[in-house]
């Protein structure tokens, strides 16, 4: 792979923006504002000859903070006009001064945070992933499966959409592709992304679409190969009744209710069907640690069987690096073992206590329902791939709070920005 880095001051583009408070209607002032900058980054970015190449922008500009209103900052605006030209941009702010006050950064951790935003660019964007080294259980090891999400982009205000989408990671390539209901193909996830800037792209599809489109897709990749379909309940439930708790058939899929896909038409499809805290659907949870005395407990890492539904399971990760210094244990209702307090010599005294008034990180918990798989099937080992695949992101050392394919799908949403900015460039004469 050849690789070129091309470096050059980001200049006026990082500007704030020129508002003109005259104009009243807020998109129009908006639209004013921003088109000299698109035309601008255009004229920065594109290339000096036609290339071929995949290209990327990591841009530099402050955050949001820096600049008056959200009006003058100019971040959309210019990642609107890159992917018009075809380049993927990546922001990440300036360095800030070094040291360890308010305000500052030590050298490590800048070289973190522009890490992660060169991660995030080069390798979620692109949907590069990795594999499970032993999909499924020792008892019940899986084969070559491929792993395919279905999601709703939901975006309200001025970046409306009701669109639906699919992520698909086979097991013989590491990179994941996405299907958009406007192209009849699967793409690379940065084409797809790219696409979504499209201005003439449809963005709000009706139920009835999604379902169709939703149906065209499984029924055409189920060719008999092992197929793992996921889906998050919170998320598709309202597009696809035939999702939902009381339209839920074993072994059955349908979208529509009223039109179960046939057997005959989903051959090697595993539908496994999760749900999250959203809306708090599922606990926070705690758990004892084993091997010490009863009364310690902490936040447990693991994939969990339920013991009275043999098709229901859980998934629990322990606390990420992102979040904070808050407390690891697992509850406020268990007492365990720590500092009390301290004597009259200033010594800490040691007990069992509460943490009831201790910032904590609460842990979520995923819901794993095998909902539709083969008579021969251990459904514990397919919902272990779906635990397995929340440590596939290759950009991202902590376990994701959803496996991987549907991690990329929700970001997707990231990359909806409103229709006044990724429209032709048409009035400016700059």
């Amino acid at each position: 792979m050849r690789v070129v880095v091309r470096t050059q001051p980001i200049g006026e583009i990082a500007g704030p923006l020129q508002v003109d408070s005259t104009i009243k209607n807020r998109k129009d002032r908006v639209r004013q504002a921003t088109t000299p900058r698109r035309a601008a980054t255009v004229e920065r970015l594109r290339p000096a000859c036609p290339s071929s190449h995949q290209r990327f922008a990591l841009i530099e500009m402050p955050d949001a903070g820096a600049y008056n209103t959200a009006e003058h900052d100019p971040k959309q605006a210019v990642k609107a006009a890159a992917a018009s030209i075809g380049v993927l941009a990546q922001n990440s702010t300036p360095p800030k001064p070094t040291g360890t006050l308010p305000g500052q950064e030590t050298v490590g951790t800048r070289r973190q945070r522009v890490a992660k935003s060169v991660m995030d660019l080069l390798v979620r964007q692109t949907g590069l992933l990795a594999h499970p080294s032993t999909p499924g259980t020792a008892n019940s090891p899986l084969g070559d499966v491929t792993t395919v999400a279905f999601w709703v982009v939901r975006r309200n205000k001025e970046s409306r959409a009701l669109l639906p989408l699919a992520v698909s990671h086979a097991p013989d390539e590491p990179f994941a592709r996405i299907r958009l209901p406007h192209d009849g193909a699967w793409m690379p996830i940065q084409q797809g992304l790219l696409t979504l800037a499209d201005f003439d792209i449809e963005r709000r599809l009706a139920h009835e679409r999604i379902q169709e489109f939703f149906r065209e897709v499984t029924e055409e990749m189920c060719d008999g190969s092992d197929i793992a379909l996921l889906t998050l309940a919170q998320n598709l439930r309202s597009s696809c009744p035939g999702l939902t708790n009381g339209n839920l058939a074993s072994d059955g899929l349908a979208f529509n209710a009223e039109a179960p896909i046939p057997a005959d038409r989903r051959k090697g499809l595993r539908h496994i069907r999760l749900r999250t805290n959203v809306r708090d659907e599922t606990s926070q949870h705690y758990s004892f640690r084993e091997s010490e005395e009863e009364g310690n407990v902490g936040v447990g890492s693991a994939f969990w069987a339920d013991p009275h539904r043999p098709r229901h399971f859980f998934s629990t990760a322990k606390k990420p690096a992102t979040a904070g210094n808050g407390s690891p244990r697992g509850s406020r209702l268990e007492a365990h073992w720590g500092c009390t307090g301290k004597d009259e010599n200033e010594d800490k005294i040691y007990g069992m206590k509460h943490d009831t008034l201790q910032d904590v990180w609460n842990p979520a918990l995923l819901e794993i329902l095998v909902a539709c798989h083969r008579h021969d099937d251990d459904p514990a080992a397919w919902a272990a791939l779906v635990h397995q695949q929340r440590y596939e992101a290759s950009h991202f050392s902590d376990p994701l709070a959803l496996p991987a394919v549907l991690h990329l799908a929700h970001k997707v949403s990231e990359h909806i920005l409103p229709h006044y900015l990724v429209e032709p460039i048409t009035e400016y004469d700059g």
